[in-house]
This record gives structure tokens, sequence and C-alpha cells, in this order.
């Protein structure tokens, strides 16, 4: 369900909505490392940072994004 989109992100790293989809998509399925990895590949947008809004606060999932964001140096939108 997921490895051609991950496949095809990985030859198009800048398609955000893609990005998008798979996170989300991982968190459907509870692969929660790998929706983590899913938000750091994202390109720092304004639009996609704020897909934490989707990831209720307080939890690791956010933490990680919100650190991974951080690390980037993105502005919080």
């Amino acid at each position: 369900m997921v490895q051609r989109p991950a496949d095809r992100l990985a030859a198009q790293p800048a398609d955000v909505q893609g990005w998008r989809r798979l996170a989300r998509a991982y968190e459907t399925l509870e692969r929660h490392e790998a929706t983590v990895q899913a938000y750091r590949q994202q390109p720092a947008d304004a639009a996609a940072l704020c897909e934490l809004d989707l990831v209720p606060p307080a939890t690791a999932l956010h933490r990680d994004i919100q650190a991974s964001i951080e690390k980037a140096g993105a502005p919080r939108p």
C-alpha cells in the first residue's frame, strides 16, 4: 500500500503533498517511526509544518515532528 508511493518520493523528494499523504498513510497503519521519517523528509514550508495540527499534542510523535522541524531551523507558522 505504501511502498510504491515511498519509492516514487525517493525519486521526487520535493513533492510536499506526496510526503503528507505518505505520512498520513503510515499514521493510519500505526507505523510511527515511518510516520516521523516521512514528516522529516518534507521540504520545510509553512503548509507542511501545519501537519503538526493533525498529530495530537503531548504525544511522542508530535514531539518527534516538532524536534525535527526545530533541527531543520524551520519557523513554526
